[in-house]
């Protein structure tokens, strides 16, 4: 990285995500010098016997949390192909042809493995937007950190007014 340069939009998320999930622990860094370090490389080359070890419930719990992941890439991928919107954005930039007939800005999407994407953000097909918002409503955070979080990820046209709706008629987060 150059001090003069922008951050690529990959790194800027990956440091958004960083310190979003940082957030939520109390820490104080403090600098150490090197010397005082040890020979901390020590630890990730000593070999390791494998044991019969059993996984601790907040292991396990964390693994069924990433196999029940509610929108999976191969649904927005499947999503994807069959959004009529969505098609003509992909035909557009397959070809090479300009966006702004469709009313959006050119160099605005990318296409990734079957992905639509604004920057860093996954483009929703309108099929799988209700199961987003209502996985993003989940812990009833409020309005503000739904968008904020709705935006680190993921996007569609009108996506805060629909946020917006949503939380206003939740009991329990007005």
């Amino acid at each position: 990285f150059h001090p003069n340069k922008m951050l690529p939009n990959i790194t800027a998320s990956r440091l958004f995500n960083y310190a979003h999930f940082l957030s939520g622990f109390d820490y104080d860094i403090v600098y150490r010098k090197t010397t005082d370090h040890g020979n901390a490389d020590f630890l990730s080359r000593f070999p390791v016997e494998k044991g019969n070890e059993k996984m601790d419930s907040a292991s396990l719990f964390q693994i069924s949390q990433i196999y029940s992941i509610p929108v999976k890439n191969e649904d927005i991928v499947s999503a994807t192909r069959n959004d009529p919107e969505l098609q003509r954005i992909v035909f557009a930039l397959e070809e090479g042809k300009s966006l702004t007939s469709l009313g959006y800005e050119d160099n605005q999407f990318t296409l990734e493995h079957g992905c639509l994407l604004r920057g860093h953000q996954v483009f929703i097909p309108a099929t799988l937007r209700k199961r987003v918002l209502t996985e993003l409503h989940a812990a009833h955070q409020g309005m503000a950190k739904m968008k904020s979080l709705a935006r680190g990820y993921c996007y569609w046209p009108h996506m805060d007014r629909e946020i917006e709706k949503l939380v206003r008629s939740c009991k329990n987060c007005s």
